[in-house]
């Protein structure tokens, strides 16, 4: 008498499980193939991360997830868009990336530029005096030169808060993107510091050579002086050139359309995550996963198999 055949070997989860328990084990299986299948390919995708402009990988719409752009970093808030001290918020801190072909880079590339040529200059006025007269005035010449430039960017940032425009300093459509950490926008932690208080909230600060009217006295030039340099060091800490590295995700919509609102400026959909980057575990998770699918699936198979075997030819 032949002796009864079993199931087969890869049917050994069965033979451990039972029919329910394989049914189960196989549905978990399903459902983690499902949760980890997308940041597998990523992770098989992207080995390391692609460098692209920014407006390329706003648009992108490819299995590429993980990038380093490079751009202009602005720290968007109250402070840098020209509010004076103590002004109620005008709209959400958020920190984007601008690309850096965008017109508002180029603006804000050279406003930030001359503030650190600014802060430098100053910062050598001591030595440069004990050289001697013609270094000072080289030094001086220089300082003014820098002082014009960071004073017209200023003009252009006030009036575009008077009229609540900004076309000419916020970035086109397509052309930046939302910087997020942590899952949270990047904003800046440094304090408001454009306004002294000397002088109504609602007056704008007037350059001292008049700016179109009568020239101020010199307790109002002198305000005008430190709300300038004031600006000059929010510039400093909230603009720079970057190049960050991170995963391209969706952006929080409600998040674009606030800032859309106030103060103006329209973002791509997408943002970039900062210093994330494709995750192994996920990678790990669906080769078990799959895995253990193919066996229990083939499991079944076998046990179906064999238990059609054992019911013999049918009739």
């Amino acid at each position: 008498m032949e002796a009864r055949r079993g199931p087969p070997w890869y049917a050994f989860a069965y033979r451990l499980l039972g029919a329910h328990g394989t049914f189960w084990l196989l549905l978990v299986a399903i459902v983690a193939m499902l949760w980890t299948w997308h940041g597998a390919l990523v992770r098989i995708v992207d080995m390391d991360p692609e460098e692209r402009t920014v407006a390329d990988a706003a648009s992108a719409h490819d299995f590429h997830r993980w990038f380093q752009l490079q751009g202009v970093r602005i720290a968007l808030d109250d402070a840098l868009l020209g509010a004076e001290a103590g002004a109620a918020p005008w709209f959400e801190p958020a920190t984007i990336l601008v690309d850096e072909r965008d017109p508002a880079a180029a603006f804000w590339e050279k406003t930030q530029a001359a503030s650190r040529a600014h802060a430098t200059l100053v910062s050598l006025e001591p030595a440069q005096a004990a050289l001697g007269s013609a270094a000072g005035l080289v030094s001086r010449l220089a300082e003014r030169e820098t002082v014009k430039a960071i004073e017209r960017a200023y003009v252009t940032v006030k009036k575009g808060r008077e009229t609540r425009s900004f076309q000419e300093v916020l970035p086109r459509p397509q052309s930046a993107i939302l910087l997020l950490g942590d899952g949270a926008p990047v904003g800046s932690s440094v304090p408001a510091l454009v306004g002294n208080g000397t002088r109504p909230a609602g007056d704008p600060p007037r350059p001292p050579d008049g700016g179109g009217g009568p020239a101020p006295g010199g307790d109002e030039t002198e305000a005008y002086e430190r709300d300038l340099v004031a600006w000059r060091d929010v510039v400093l800490a909230r603009v720079s050139l970057a190049s960050p590295r991170g995963l391209l995700d969706d952006a929080p919509p409600s998040l674009l359309e606030r800032l859309e609102k106030a103060p103006g400026v329209r973002l791509a959909s997408r943002a970039l995550r900062v210093d994330r980057k494709p995750n192994d575990l996920e990678l790990y998770a669906f080769g078990a996963s799959a895995l253990a699918f193919v066996f229990l699936a083939a499991g079944l198979y076998g046990v179906w198999g064999w238990q059609k075997e054992l019911a013999g030819p049918e009739t």
